[in-house]
């Protein structure tokens, strides 16, 4: 007979004491004792048995590290039983025990407590940085659910090669990321790691798993500490979904039917101007879109899972892009959408009449989970809408759809702007904690590193149930 709710509640409970106490004594008493014990051999002149007294003390170590990793296994299997309680399809799968419990907790109007997790919501550039793109950072689920899971330390993005010292494509600079070092054991709590040999501490979100979707395996764009990886940008080898977002490749048709190359102009409220092309007073490269009239044109997003040209489902992207207008604009509003026939999912919208006359400016960027099941024609918009003012010009460029990396418990990626980054550009940010939910510490704990999803359902004021004690 399966174990009552109570039950399993008091299970979840002991074995978090089980693993808390064997850390306590872990990292006090018994390292203190061992500390000491090392230094009482260290003591005095080397003599022949201080190395069998050295040897004996290393094997202590060992088998406290064999200790802490067997308490964590004993937790690690208590995810059948959370899977029974909520009716999983699958067993055998961690990944799907622990979701489809979290949603049974979510369900029913219950929740864990929380860690008190204070996670930064966006990145500090560094003061001398060249590149005025924008550093991203999205910390919720599909859901829009806080991720609630993630190493204590500050992070650091930085810029190690570019177009101009080295090799790495405009728009696609190379970048690395970088936390605090771990731990000398195995059960302190801390970084993630510098990138000297602990890249594999880090959390694996759920991003990119689909309901039927029994794998919760590391998506290709999961980094590890330490990993170099380029910075996303309007042109599609620096991972823009979107062809022709950088408006190099020019335009395609004619008249009030013409749109960017790889695009095409929308049946319904297309708008009647002709687009034509800015060649003086561009972005950069050599040319950028221009408008002087209402329009609407449209890419349609294929779906994939598998890191391919669609749209991965399930996973975090950002809408970016830059608008300039001349004077005489009085009105007028610059939309980069997602959207279906029946949902809208993401949008970004500049006002135009907003913007320093003759000057680019970045839109905030808009960052999103593309849908697990969209609707029918999936696809990505860009419009002008209520453009007003006689003679008003819009120009419009770094139009991208880009998928943000993941990297322990948040999804993010530095975005090409005006002035391309430079080697030594950075970013840092900070997360914290209180600690304040132990049952949510223990999930991230055990199932953060080995293909689990790593937090349940969760409310920042308190357990509904789902108590620590």
């Amino acid at each position: 007979m399966a174990k009552s709710k109570s039950q399993v509640l008091t299970l979840m409970q002991e074995m978090k004491d089980l693993l808390d106490a064997s850390r306590t004594w872990l990292s006090g008493t018994f390292l203190t004792a061992l500390q000491a014990a090392s230094t009482a051999v260290a003591a005095g002149d080397d003599e022949p048995e201080d190395e069998a007294q050295r040897e004996a003390l290393a094997a202590v170590l060992v088998s406290a590290l064999s200790f802490y990793a067997d308490v964590k296994a004993a937790c690690y299997e208590i995810h059948p039983t959370l899977g029974r309680y909520a009716d999983s399809e699958l067993l055998s799968s961690v990944a799907l025990n622990l979701r489809r419990f979290s949603e049974k907790v979510a369900g029913d109007g219950e929740a864990l407590k929380s860690r008190g997790l204070t996670k930064f919501s966006s990145w500090s550039a560094g003061g001398s940085n060249v590149g005025d793109g924008h550093f991203v950072v999205l910390n919720t689920n599909r859901d829009g659910d806080l991720l609630d899971f993630s190493h204590i330390e500050t992070l650091t993005i930085q810029c190690v090669e570019d177009a101009v010292t080295g090799s790495a494509p405009t728009g696609g600079e190379t970048f690395v990321i970088y936390g605090e070092a771990p731990g000398d054991f195995e059960w302190d709590v801390v970084g993630a790691g510098s990138g000297r040999g602990a890249g594999g501490e880090q959390y694996n979100p759920d991003w990119g798993v689909t309901d039927g979707d029994f794998s919760a395996a590391l998506n290709p764009r999961t980094l590890q500490a330490g990993q170099r990886f380029p910075a996303r940008g309007a042109s599609q080898n620096a991972g823009n979904l979107l062809p022709n977002g950088n408006c190099e490749q020019g335009l395609a048709g004619s008249g009030s039917s013409n749109a960017l190359q790889g695009w095409t102009r929308s049946a319904s409220g297309g708008g009647t101007g002709t687009l034509t092309l800015e060649e003086t007073n561009q972005l950069k490269g050599t040319q950028s879109l221009k408008a002087n009239a209402d329009f609407k044109i449209y890419v349609p997003l294929t779906r994939e899972n598998t890191g391919g040209t669609g749209a991965d489902e399930a996973t975090p992207y950002a809408l970016q892009l830059w608008a300039r207008c001349n004077s005489s604009l009085t009105d007028g509003d610059a939309i980069l959408r997602v959207i279906d026939d029946s949902t809208t999912h993401a949008t970004i919208t500049v006002d135009l009449a907003a913007l320093t006359d003759d000057t680019w400016t970045g839109g905030t960027p808009v960052m999103f989970v593309m849908p697990g099941a969209p609707g029918a024609n999936l696809r990505v918009e860009l419009e002008v809408d209520n453009l007003a003012g006689s003679g008003a010009e819009v120009l419009i460029d770094n139009i991208m759809c880009v998928p943000l990396y993941h990297y322990d418990g948040r999804a993010f990626a530095p975005l090409e702007g005006q002035t391309s980054w430079r080697y030594g550009d950075t970013a840092t940010g900070e997360t914290t904690v209180s600690e304040a939910g132990a049952l949510q510490r223990m999930i991230n704990e055990v199932f953060g590193r080995d293909g689990g999803i790593p937090y349940l359902h969760a409310d920042a004021s308190a357990a509904t149930y789902w108590s620590d004690s």
